[in-house]
Protein backbone atom coordinates (compact mmCIF):
# COMPACT_ATOMS: atom_id res chain seq x y z
CA UNK A 1 0.00 0.00 0.00
CA UNK A 2 1.71 3.47 -1.30
CA UNK A 3 -0.08 5.05 1.71
CA UNK A 4 0.99 2.37 4.46
CA UNK A 5 3.68 4.38 7.26
CA UNK A 6 6.23 1.73 7.14
CA UNK A 7 6.90 1.85 3.62
CA UNK A 8 6.74 5.55 3.76
CA UNK A 9 9.72 4.84 6.36
CA UNK A 10 11.42 2.70 4.07
CA UNK A 11 11.26 4.99 1.08
CA UNK A 12 12.95 7.78 3.11
CA UNK A 13 15.41 5.75 4.36
CA UNK A 14 15.97 4.46 1.01
CA UNK A 15 16.40 8.61 -0.44
CA UNK A 16 18.73 9.54 2.39
CA UNK A 17 20.59 6.61 1.65
CA UNK A 18 20.79 7.67 -1.85
CA UNK A 19 21.93 11.28 -0.74
CA UNK A 20 24.78 10.14 1.22
CA UNK A 21 26.26 7.75 -1.28
CA UNK A 22 26.01 10.48 -3.85
CA UNK A 23 28.03 13.10 -1.32
CA UNK A 24 30.24 10.28 -0.52
CA UNK A 25 30.87 9.78 -4.24
CA UNK A 26 31.70 13.27 -5.03
CA UNK A 27 34.28 13.73 -1.88
CA UNK A 28 36.05 10.48 -3.49
CA UNK A 29 36.65 12.24 -6.60
CA UNK A 30 37.44 15.35 -5.43
CA UNK A 31 38.98 15.74 -2.25
CA UNK A 32 42.29 13.89 -0.29
CA UNK A 33 43.03 14.57 3.58
CA UNK A 34 46.67 14.72 5.28
CA UNK A 35 47.72 16.38 8.20
CA UNK A 36 49.05 16.06 11.76
CA UNK A 37 46.30 16.96 14.94
CA UNK A 38 46.70 18.16 18.39
CA UNK A 39 46.71 16.71 21.58
CA UNK A 40 43.35 17.89 23.32
CA UNK A 41 40.33 16.13 22.88
CA UNK A 42 37.79 19.07 24.97
CA UNK A 43 36.43 20.52 22.01
CA UNK A 44 33.99 19.91 19.14
CA UNK A 45 36.68 18.91 16.53
CA UNK A 46 40.05 18.71 15.94
CA UNK A 47 41.65 19.16 12.38
CA UNK A 48 44.52 19.50 11.13
CA UNK A 49 46.25 19.92 7.52
CA UNK A 50 44.18 18.84 4.89
CA UNK A 51 44.88 18.77 1.07
CA UNK A 52 42.29 19.59 -1.70
CA UNK A 53 43.63 18.47 -5.00
CA UNK A 54 44.46 20.89 -7.67
CA UNK A 55 43.33 23.78 -5.54
CA UNK A 56 45.19 24.56 -2.04
CA UNK A 57 46.35 22.79 1.40
CA UNK A 58 43.63 23.49 4.03
CA UNK A 59 45.01 23.81 7.56
CA UNK A 60 43.21 24.35 10.41
CA UNK A 61 44.22 22.92 14.12
CA UNK A 62 41.92 24.12 16.52
CA UNK A 63 40.01 23.15 20.39
CA UNK A 64 36.72 24.89 20.47
CA UNK A 65 34.13 25.20 23.54
CA UNK A 66 30.96 22.57 23.28
CA UNK A 67 29.06 25.64 23.60
CA UNK A 68 28.04 28.56 21.84
CA UNK A 69 28.27 28.60 17.80
CA UNK A 70 31.46 29.17 15.72
CA UNK A 71 31.31 30.99 12.56
CA UNK A 72 33.72 29.97 9.95
CA UNK A 73 33.95 33.30 7.75
CA UNK A 74 35.73 33.84 4.52
CA UNK A 75 35.28 34.16 0.46
CA UNK A 76 33.92 31.49 -2.02
CA UNK A 77 37.07 28.86 -1.67
CA UNK A 78 38.45 29.50 1.25
CA UNK A 79 37.64 25.93 3.25
CA UNK A 80 34.93 26.78 5.13
CA UNK A 81 32.79 24.04 3.25
CA UNK A 82 36.01 21.79 2.95
CA UNK A 83 35.82 22.16 7.10
CA UNK A 84 32.59 21.60 7.63
CA UNK A 85 32.10 18.16 5.50
CA UNK A 86 35.12 16.99 6.97
CA UNK A 87 33.63 17.43 10.51
CA UNK A 88 30.42 15.66 9.14
CA UNK A 89 32.57 12.63 7.72
CA UNK A 90 31.09 13.23 3.86
CA UNK A 91 35.15 13.89 2.93
CA UNK A 92 37.53 10.98 3.44
CA UNK A 93 40.73 11.71 6.36
CA UNK A 94 43.56 10.49 5.51
CA UNK A 95 45.90 11.54 7.83
CA UNK A 96 45.03 13.25 11.59
CA UNK A 97 41.73 12.96 13.67
CA UNK A 98 38.96 14.76 14.67
CA UNK A 99 36.99 14.57 18.02
CA UNK A 100 33.75 15.21 19.37
CA UNK A 101 33.64 15.88 23.47
CA UNK A 102 36.02 13.32 24.16
CA UNK A 103 35.16 11.12 21.71
CA UNK A 104 37.31 10.23 18.31
CA UNK A 105 35.05 10.36 14.93
CA UNK A 106 37.95 9.87 12.44
CA UNK A 107 41.48 9.16 12.81
CA UNK A 108 43.44 8.30 9.30
CA UNK A 109 43.64 5.82 8.17
CA UNK A 110 39.79 5.17 7.45
CA UNK A 111 37.20 6.28 9.08
CA UNK A 112 35.98 5.21 12.87
CA UNK A 113 32.84 6.36 12.61
CA UNK A 114 30.51 6.40 9.00
CA UNK A 115 28.56 9.82 8.72
CA UNK A 116 25.46 7.86 9.85
CA UNK A 117 26.66 7.51 13.19
CA UNK A 118 28.04 10.62 13.83
CA UNK A 119 26.42 12.76 16.32
CA UNK A 120 26.52 15.69 13.96
CA UNK A 121 23.35 17.01 11.91
CA UNK A 122 24.28 19.44 9.27
CA UNK A 123 21.73 21.95 7.58
CA UNK A 124 22.40 22.34 3.78
CA UNK A 125 21.86 25.49 1.31
CA UNK A 126 19.07 23.51 -0.15
CA UNK A 127 16.94 22.36 2.64
CA UNK A 128 17.24 18.26 2.33
CA UNK A 129 13.73 17.29 3.06
CA UNK A 130 11.79 14.16 2.44
CA UNK A 131 9.42 15.25 -0.49
CA UNK A 132 6.60 12.12 -0.04
CA UNK A 133 5.93 13.57 3.59
CA UNK A 134 4.52 16.50 5.52
CA UNK A 135 6.84 18.97 7.95
CA UNK A 136 4.87 16.34 10.56
CA UNK A 137 6.83 13.31 8.92
CA UNK A 138 9.57 14.58 8.48
CA UNK A 139 10.70 15.66 12.18
CA UNK A 140 9.12 11.94 13.26
CA UNK A 141 11.37 10.34 10.82
CA UNK A 142 14.51 12.24 12.01
CA UNK A 143 13.78 11.59 15.80
CA UNK A 144 13.41 7.66 14.62
CA UNK A 145 16.69 7.87 12.84
CA UNK A 146 18.35 9.98 16.29
CA UNK A 147 16.50 7.00 18.11
CA UNK A 148 18.15 4.33 16.37
CA UNK A 149 21.63 5.56 16.00
CA UNK A 150 21.63 5.57 19.27
CA UNK A 151 20.72 2.01 19.90
CA UNK A 152 22.85 1.02 17.50
CA UNK A 153 25.89 2.58 19.32
CA UNK A 154 24.83 1.75 22.98
CA UNK A 155 24.41 5.26 24.05
CA UNK A 156 21.06 7.43 25.56
CA UNK A 157 19.15 8.47 22.46
CA UNK A 158 19.75 12.15 22.75
CA UNK A 159 16.82 12.70 19.67
CA UNK A 160 14.21 15.68 20.58
CA UNK A 161 10.64 15.49 21.07
CA UNK A 162 9.33 16.69 17.87
CA UNK A 163 6.30 18.22 19.43
CA UNK A 164 8.81 19.81 22.24
CA UNK A 165 10.77 21.72 19.08
CA UNK A 166 7.63 22.57 16.99
CA UNK A 167 6.14 24.42 20.04
CA UNK A 168 9.98 25.78 20.60
CA UNK A 169 10.68 26.90 17.07
CA UNK A 170 6.85 27.90 16.21
CA UNK A 171 6.22 25.76 13.51
CA UNK A 172 2.79 24.59 14.48
CA UNK A 173 0.88 26.18 10.97
CA UNK A 174 3.56 24.00 9.22
CA UNK A 175 2.87 20.63 10.13
CA UNK A 176 0.51 19.25 8.43
CA UNK A 177 1.52 20.77 5.20
CA UNK A 178 3.49 19.36 2.56
CA UNK A 179 7.46 20.30 1.99
CA UNK A 180 6.58 20.37 -1.75
CA UNK A 181 4.72 23.61 -0.60
CA UNK A 182 6.90 25.44 1.46
CA UNK A 183 8.35 29.12 0.47
CA UNK A 184 12.30 28.63 0.73
CA UNK A 185 12.69 30.28 4.12
CA UNK A 186 9.75 27.78 5.36
CA UNK A 187 11.61 25.10 4.14
CA UNK A 188 15.01 25.96 5.51
CA UNK A 189 13.22 26.71 9.47
CA UNK A 190 12.15 22.82 8.82
CA UNK A 191 15.96 21.65 7.70
CA UNK A 192 16.65 22.89 11.14
CA UNK A 193 13.91 21.54 12.97
CA UNK A 194 14.56 18.16 11.45
CA UNK A 195 18.44 18.07 12.22
CA UNK A 196 17.66 19.47 16.06
CA UNK A 197 14.97 16.32 16.19
CA UNK A 198 17.77 13.98 15.51
CA UNK A 199 19.41 14.63 18.61
CA UNK A 200 22.78 15.57 17.45
CA UNK A 201 26.01 16.72 19.76
CA UNK A 202 27.05 19.11 17.24
CA UNK A 203 24.68 20.86 14.57
CA UNK A 204 26.59 22.56 11.88
CA UNK A 205 25.11 24.86 9.17
CA UNK A 206 26.55 25.00 5.37
CA UNK A 207 24.88 28.87 4.65
CA UNK A 208 21.55 27.36 5.21
CA UNK A 209 20.67 31.36 3.98
CA UNK A 210 22.15 31.68 0.98
CA UNK A 211 19.78 30.70 -1.32
CA UNK A 212 17.04 33.31 -0.19
CA UNK A 213 16.59 36.65 -0.96
CA UNK A 214 17.12 39.48 1.24
CA UNK A 215 14.28 39.86 2.63
CA UNK A 216 13.80 36.46 3.71
CA UNK A 217 17.34 36.83 4.96
CA UNK A 218 16.25 39.68 7.17
CA UNK A 219 13.14 37.69 8.47
CA UNK A 220 14.75 34.26 9.16
CA UNK A 221 17.85 35.63 10.47
CA UNK A 222 16.61 36.88 14.02
CA UNK A 223 14.57 32.99 14.54
CA UNK A 224 18.02 31.17 13.63
CA UNK A 225 19.38 33.09 15.99
CA UNK A 226 16.62 31.93 18.82
CA UNK A 227 16.77 28.36 17.85
CA UNK A 228 20.41 28.47 18.19
CA UNK A 229 19.61 30.03 21.63
CA UNK A 230 16.97 27.40 23.01
CA UNK A 231 18.91 24.46 21.37
CA UNK A 232 21.77 25.08 23.68
CA UNK A 233 23.95 22.87 20.85
CA UNK A 234 27.44 24.10 19.98
CA UNK A 235 27.59 24.84 16.26
CA UNK A 236 29.55 25.79 13.80
CA UNK A 237 28.00 27.85 11.01
CA UNK A 238 29.34 28.77 7.48
CA UNK A 239 28.72 32.16 5.58
CA UNK A 240 30.47 35.12 3.99
CA UNK A 241 27.83 37.29 5.42
CA UNK A 242 29.33 39.77 7.77
CA UNK A 243 25.98 40.07 9.34
CA UNK A 244 25.07 36.14 10.09
CA UNK A 245 28.77 36.80 11.52
CA UNK A 246 27.52 39.76 13.36
CA UNK A 247 23.99 38.33 14.28
CA UNK A 248 25.04 34.64 15.30
CA UNK A 249 28.84 34.36 16.25
CA UNK A 250 29.91 33.74 19.76
CA UNK A 251 33.61 33.48 18.12
CA UNK A 252 35.21 33.65 14.60
CA UNK A 253 37.48 31.93 12.82
CA UNK A 254 38.50 33.17 9.48
CA UNK A 255 39.77 31.65 6.60
CA UNK A 256 42.05 32.26 3.37
CA UNK A 257 43.20 30.07 1.17
CA UNK A 258 42.62 27.27 3.43
CA UNK A 259 44.42 28.22 6.33
CA UNK A 260 42.98 30.20 9.85
CA UNK A 261 44.45 33.80 9.70
CA UNK A 262 42.28 35.52 12.25
CA UNK A 263 40.13 34.26 15.35
CA UNK A 264 38.26 35.90 18.50
CA UNK A 265 34.83 36.88 19.52
CA UNK A 266 33.03 39.03 16.55
CA UNK A 267 33.15 42.42 17.40
CA UNK A 268 37.03 42.26 17.66
CA UNK A 269 37.42 40.49 14.18
CA UNK A 270 35.43 42.43 12.21
CA UNK A 271 36.92 45.37 13.86
CA UNK A 272 40.41 44.20 12.63
CA UNK A 273 39.12 43.59 9.58
CA UNK A 274 37.11 46.25 8.63
CA UNK A 275 34.58 44.91 7.66
CA UNK A 276 31.04 47.18 7.07
CA UNK A 277 28.09 45.68 8.88
CA UNK A 278 25.34 44.96 5.93
CA UNK A 279 26.73 47.02 3.70
CA UNK A 280 25.74 45.76 0.13
CA UNK A 281 24.47 42.58 2.40
CA UNK A 282 20.87 42.86 3.76
CA UNK A 283 21.05 46.83 5.41
CA UNK A 284 23.61 49.24 6.99
CA UNK A 285 24.16 48.25 10.29
CA UNK A 286 26.37 48.78 13.36
CA UNK A 287 27.73 46.21 16.14
CA UNK A 288 27.29 47.17 19.58
CA UNK A 289 28.84 45.38 22.62
CA UNK A 290 27.58 45.39 26.81
CA UNK A 291 26.75 44.27 29.58
CA UNK A 292 23.31 44.02 30.92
Amino acid sequence: RPDDPDVLARIGDLLMLRERWRDAAAAFDRITWAGTHPQQMRAPYEAAKARVRGAFDLEVRECLPLRGTTVLFGASGSGKTSLLRLIAGHDRLAEGRIVLAGEILARAPGTVRPAHLRPVATVFQDARLLEHLDVRGNLAFAARHGAARARRLGTASRASDPESLVRDLGLEPLLRRPVAGLSGGERQRVALAQALASGPGLLLLDEPLAALDAPARTALLPWLARALSTAGLPAVHVTHDVQELTRLADRVLVLDGGRVVDRGPPGEVVARLGLAVGVGAVEPGVLLEGHV
